[in-house]
């Protein structure tokens, strides 16, 4: 089975542990590291805008989409793309900005997250994956939610988000 990201920019191979912590050290105040899983489907996905006035290789394309999540993550969200890909060479890079709401391990609240991707001739490079939590983004029991993640699509078209968190101490 190949897991390939959801935008199509990114290939795992199956069994691998695809979130990666970035940044800097521990503080004493949070809480031990969580992970939480889901799958989630996208409802919604307009392309918007038009081409910009410098042109390079590729031409950068935005859109918008709205996913609803099932698991230990369950919620919607709503995401701003930004990409640029060629068809012709299964080349191209894309970053998000996602707005999450609703619970995280039944914690409720709202934060945003980044994630970014590139294909390089129809081959993905872990190294290119990132997912970051936004600090200071979190509301309601998710306020000072950190971390990072992933985002993947198995062979059968599920696709999936893990996140590896800390929440400071109550």
């Amino acid at each position: 089975m190949t897991v390939i990201c959801h935008n199509p920019v990114q290939r795992l191979v199956p069994g691998t542990i695809c979130c990666r912590r970035i940044g800097g050290g521990r503080d004493a105040k949070l809480s031990r590291m969580q992970q939480a899983r889901a799958t989630f489907t996208v409802t919604g996905w307009e392309h918007v805008g038009g081409p910009p006035e410098i042109r390079a290789g590729l031409a950068i394309s935005h859109a918008h989409a709205v996913k609803v999540f099932d698991g230990q993550i369950e919620g919607r969200s709503l995401t701003e793309f930004t990409g640029a890909f060629s068809e012709r060479t299964k080349t191209g890079t894309y970053v998000a900005m996602e707005s999450f709401e609703g619970a995280v391990n039944g914690l409720e609240g709202t934060f945003l997250f980044a994630h970014m991707n590139s294909m390089h001739g129809g081959e993905v490079r872990d190294d290119d994956h990132m997912l970051v939590i936004v600090p200071s983004s979190g509301t309601g029991e998710l306020t000072g939610i950190r971390g990072t993640g992933c985002l993947s699509v198995d062979g059968d078209g599920t696709h999936r988000l893990v996140l590896d968190y800390e929440l400071p101490m109550p």
